[in-house]
């Protein structure tokens, strides 16, 4: 199993990093529980996952940045002065003001307390922030096909 590495959201990466790329992300509001006003983005290249945090606290651009490039990348949430370009996510509230963002080129696999997903016959780990998310998400994925 592949694990990811963490890295602290710079000018640099939000600046390079491209939506197609993102498989998983996590945003939270200031007043969110768990990790209130965090962002948590998980990006698939060239075979490597990578996790890269922010939060509103350190860095309000970068989460500015990062709200604007994964709300432009769905249609579930409607927010006023964000225009939908190309959607490339599904969205899952993950309860007490947190919102996830799933790739649609991924299929998200349940395990315990993580998410796995599989790219060549290789498997690959997202750990949520918080188990109330990893809950939430989970109940959401698995009765999707139900809606």
């Amino acid at each position: 199993m592949n694990e990811q590495t963490s890295t602290k959201l710079s000018k640099e990466i939000i600046e390079t990093l491209s939506a197609n790329d993102i498989v998983y992300a996590e945003l939270a509001e200031d007043g969110a529980m768990g990790n209130a006003g965090g962002v948590t983005i998980y990006s698939f290249k060239d075979n490597k996952l990578n996790r890269f945090e922010t939060s509103l606290f350190d860095n309000e651009n970068f989460y500015s940045d990062a709200q604007k490039l994964l709300l432009e990348h769905q249609d579930q949430l409607e927010i006023e002065n964000f225009k939908v370009d190309e959607v490339l996510f599904d969205y899952h509230y993950g309860g007490m003001g947190n919102h996830v963002f799933v790739s649609k080129r991924i299929k998200l696999k349940k395990e315990e307390g993580f998410f796995t997903f599989e790219v060549d016959n290789e498997n690959y780990k997202i750990y949520p922030t918080v188990q109330g998310v990893f809950n939430s998400v989970a109940y959401s994925i698995e009765n999707q096909s139900i809606r």
